[in-house]
């Protein structure tokens, strides 16, 4: 198979590395799941999206937050709805929420909305929608249902049938900014075993192939978010970064073999390379001691997500301090199932790199070399 002879070809990742990854105590460890964002020409998702994508995204955002709040007051409620306001992307959104404005609030010109008319707004929006006593059956039972969503779950149903079949039930379904016309559907629990995640795969393929409905392009992206449950994981981001191969001075990186067409995404970007940026304290840091080390860069990991999002790079580490897995992020465009093999392999060499002690004299050679580089600039 491509991907068992592709990795020949670098020190770091090989078929032995692979054949450890696909053994029965590693491979059961996995957690997979797929962030699929596919465009179409449907014209009706246009006219969809353009009005629900911001309630959408609100309301989700806002059910996630009462679910885990069983003990809510209007305090409580306020400050949630604020939080969720302050994350809108108003570039991108407000023309949207405009649309949606009472006649006397829509003749106020954009350059004027602020955001207390989109809290108030919003807020009678969701206060309206509780209640309602159906709604809120809803709400305790399975949770928020839109139209625009329902449709589109009926188009995967249609054109993605076998992939339906088998995890319709684990899908969700939300509507991206970054795609015209298309959708983006993820799993909502996590698939267990990597070799599952390539079964996935395959189904998902075999179906995309022989459909027309929907398409890949510029704008489209697969993501692909690994984690690893041991009782004795203990994530290492330094490691993870260290080892992965986003940037090169010369060659095209690894990450980005066969899909150079993603080179300096702007959702693609490399931590390393904000790194350098930032201004550090080589006093503060003992080389020879590798656990402080660790832990004065993690911050600085965190730091740069703060200042740059973390959309901003190819993988969000910021779901490894948070949540215990990594968003990879890099894969795009029009891609086939082997190269989605390929990488979801090397990811999953990354993410098994940075929950054990696998190849650490590697890692700690390439550690020195990586802060000499640093230091110099």
């Amino acid at each position: 198979m491509k991907y068992l002879e592709t990795y020949n070809q670098i020190f770091e990742f090989n078929r032995k590395d692979i054949q450890t990854l696909l053994s029965s105590g590693i491979n059961d460890n996995f957690t997979v799941s797929f962030e699929f964002e596919l465009e179409c020409d449907d014209p009706k998702i246009a006219e969809i999206k353009s009005e629900d994508q911001i309630l959408i995204k609100f309301k989700s955002e806002l059910l996630t937050r009462l679910r885990e709040d069983t003990d809510i007051d209007l305090e409580t409620y306020s400050t949630y709805i604020t939080d969720i306001i302050n994350s809108i992307d108003f570039d991108n959104d407000v023309d949207e929420i405009l649309d949606n404005l009472e006649p006397s609030d829509k003749e106020t010109k954009k350059k004027d909305v602020n955001k207390n008319i989109i809290m108030t707004y919003l807020y009678t929006i969701v206060s309206d929608y509780f209640e309602n006593e159906d709604d809120e059956e809803e709400y305790e039972d399975e949770g928020i249902h839109f139209e625009g969503l329902e449709y589109m779950e009926e188009k995967v149903e249609e054109h993605l049938p076998n992939l339906y079949k088998k995890y319709g039930k684990e899908l969700k379904y939300e509507f991206d900014s970054s795609l015209l016309r298309g959708v983006e559907f993820s799993f909502k629990n996590y698939i267990t075993k990597l070799t599952e995640g390539i079964t996935m795969l395959d189904i998902f393929f075999e179906d995309f192939n022989k459909q027309d409905y929907f398409f890949m392009n510029e704008r489209t992206s697969i993501h692909i978010n690994l984690g690893y449950i041991d009782e004795d994981t203990e994530f290492n981001a330094l490691k993870g970064v260290v080892m992965l191969s986003d940037v090169s001075k010369s060659d095209v990186p690894f990450v980005f073999k066969d899909m150079t067409w993603r080179m300096n995404n702007h959702f693609c970007g490399s931590i390393v390379t904000a790194l350098k940026s930032m201004k550090v304290d080589w006093n503060k840091i003992d080389i020879h001691d590798i656990k402080n080390t660790e832990k004065f860069f993690n911050k600085k990991f965190e730091k740069l997500i703060e200042i740059y999002g973390a959309k901003a790079f190819g993988v969000n580490l910021s779901r490894l301090f948070n949540d215990g897995y990594a968003e990879f992020r890099y894969v795009g465009g029009k891609v086939n199932k082997d190269l989605m093999i390929d990488k979801l392999l090397y990811f999953a060499f990354i993410t098994y790199l940075m929950a054990s002690d696998y190849k650490d004299k590697e890692y700690q050679k390439k550690l020195y070399k990586f802060i000499e580089e640093l230091k110099g600039k």
